[in-house]
């Protein structure tokens, strides 16, 4: 079945909450090449919304909400807040 966008597009999600993870899911649906992209100190508020998140991955990974709203979706976590290390050490 050919889809809207057929992987001819790559978007960079990198909102939290609930609706623009939605958006994302839809994108990816028709087709487009998502790559969600989060905080490796803060996870996305949807995720948050389970019990027991509080920053747990374990949970936050089996948590629906936060399932529901990525799947389809590639996905990377930054950490921009440590020191950058060097990769030839």
């Amino acid at each position: 079945m050919n889809s809207i966008f057929d992987g001819k597009i790559r978007v960079l999600d990198i909102s939290m909450g609930w609706a623009g993870p939605l958006v994302g899911q839809m994108f990816a649906e028709m087709g487009a090449d998502v790559i969600k992209i989060e905080d490796s100190h803060h996870f996305d508020g949807g995720a948050g919304r389970c019990d027991g998140a509080a920053g747990d991955a374990a949970v936050v990974e089996r948590a629906s909400v936060f399932n529901t709203a990525n799947r389809g979706k590639r996905g990377v976590t930054l950490d921009l807040a440590s020191a950058p290390r060097n990769r030839n050490s």
